[in-house]
């Protein structure tokens, strides 16, 4: 007979000490799975990611959305771009023929899955990178329009945007990536759908007061707004501001769609601008659509264009 027989008492702490270390043993289990599940949202932990699943990326607490992979339609078709073409004297004086036929052809574009910004990176998320000294301070800063630390950061080159993303470990969303993240695999005009509503973005609306001016609608915003101020405006992503508040730089430069509609794969640079999307607070619904899209030297900032960042699935 051992001693445990021989001891009730000591039988019964032996009994405690090893449940002890089996809840021990099963709690750190657990963790380590939830940790993993955590850190690896693609390594399966019961599901798959769906679109507008959220991560927050650390360098600068952004919260990222998930676009799944997949085909997705890019540029307008010829319907869509002769109706832009047809509504832009309502706007604009300079309406010269072919305007919007850099739109041209709609085509379709197959995309790994992605994460991307679900907000414009803002002037409080600029300032980190600016403190860590891996960023120049915005020309903006200095005066009153532009300053507020939950406004979209501007007045920032294409090069600019390209540090911060990369100090923040991401990237420039390609224009692809971009547009699919507005559009969905659906191709709809604009983030919300197809059928324009001012409420649902910062443009040059009433408040404007330009020539351009929408006088049906009016939010009494005049610059840009902070950053995600207008949730109805969400894409089916999730992601908020692909429409307005300030237009954003993409990766790619500038470059017509070929006519097989291959994507172009053009570096900005002395031979290409780069490539702004999304209209602005300046801007009219036209420039609002997914599929607008503008060279702009990547060498010159603007008031009304800042960014967001992506981040390939894989690679959080």
């Amino acid at each position: 007979m051992d001693a445990h027989e021989k001891s009730p008492g000591l039988r019964a702490a032996w009994q405690r000490d090893m449940r002890a270390v089996i809840r021990g043993a099963w709690s750190r289990v657990c963790l380590a799975t939830l940790f993993v599940c955590a850190l690896l949202p693609l390594a399966g932990c019961g599901r798959a990611l769906q679109a507008g699943a959220t991560m927050t990326r650390p360098a600068d607490n952004m919260m990222m959305v998930y676009v799944p992979a997949g085909a997705y339609p890019i540029g307008s078709s010829p319907e869509e771009a002769q109706a832009a073409q047809e509504l832009c004297p309502r706007f604009w004086d300079n309406c010269q023929p072919g305007r919007y036929e850099n739109e041209l052809p709609r085509h379709t574009v197959d995309l790994d899955a992605f994460w991307i910004d679900q907000i414009e990176v803002s002037n409080a998320q600029f300032r980190r990178c600016v403190d860590a000294g891996a960023c120049a301070e915005p020309l903006c800063w200095t005066g009153g329009q532009f300053n507020a630390p939950e406004q979209p950061v501007v007045c920032i080159t294409w090069h600019q945007a390209r540090d911060y993303c990369a100090w923040a470990g991401a990237a420039l969303p390609s224009e692809a990536q971009w547009e699919a993240a507005a559009r969905g695999t659906d191709g709809r005009l604009y983030p919300w759908g197809d059928d324009f509503q001012g409420e649902h973005a910062n443009y040059c609306d009433a408040t404007c007061g330009r020539a351009r001016s929408d006088a049906s609608w009016n939010d009494g915003v005049y610059y840009s707004a902070p950053v995600g101020s207008y949730p109805a405006g969400a894409s089916w992503c999730g992601a908020l501001d692909l429409a307005g508040n300030v237009a954003e730089w993409v990766s790619d430069g500038y470059a017509p769609y070929s006519a097989a509609g291959e994507q172009p794969s053009v570096p900005p640079g002395t031979d290409a601008n780069a490539v702004i999307r999304g209209g602005s607070w300046f801007q009219t619904p036209l420039e609002l659509r997914a599929a607008w899209r503008q060279g702009v030297v990547p060498d010159a900032w603007f008031d009304d264009i800042g960014f967001r960042c992506a981040a390939p699935a894989t690679a959080h």
